[in-house]
């Protein structure tokens, strides 16, 4: 990608983005924590088979670095990380940190 594939974010839709990016981000990342320990496998039953499995499970769903919950994890760092990008352009367009946090509270639903 060269310098002109960049994404453009004129002044009147930085707060918008930002805002919603934020928000889905920490929503996202909420979500991701309530239902951690849900997505972990407990063995079926007594049987080593059953024990072997559920870690098996919970390795590929939680435990693992690049499990199905890190991955989406990571996804939801990157839009917070979008919405820190945008802060930054919010602040060179020359918005105040009270019109930022302002834009935060229009876009919270």
């Amino acid at each position: 990608m060269g310098s002109d594939d960049r994404v453009r974010v004129s002044r009147e839709q930085v707060l918008a983005a930002f805002a919603v990016l934020n928000r889905e981000g920490e929503w996202l990342r909420g979500r991701l924590r309530l239902l951690q320990e849900g997505l972990r496998m407990r063995p079926c039953g007594g049987d080593p088979v059953s024990a072997d499995a559920a870690k098996v499970y919970s390795w590929k769903f939680v435990d693992g670095p690049d499990s199905i919950y890190q991955q989406y994890l990571k996804y939801s760092q990157t839009l917070l990380d979008a919405a820190v990008e945008l802060r930054l352009a919010a602040q060179d367009y020359g918005f105040t940190e009270t019109e930022i946090a302002e834009s935060l509270a229009r876009y919270r639903s």
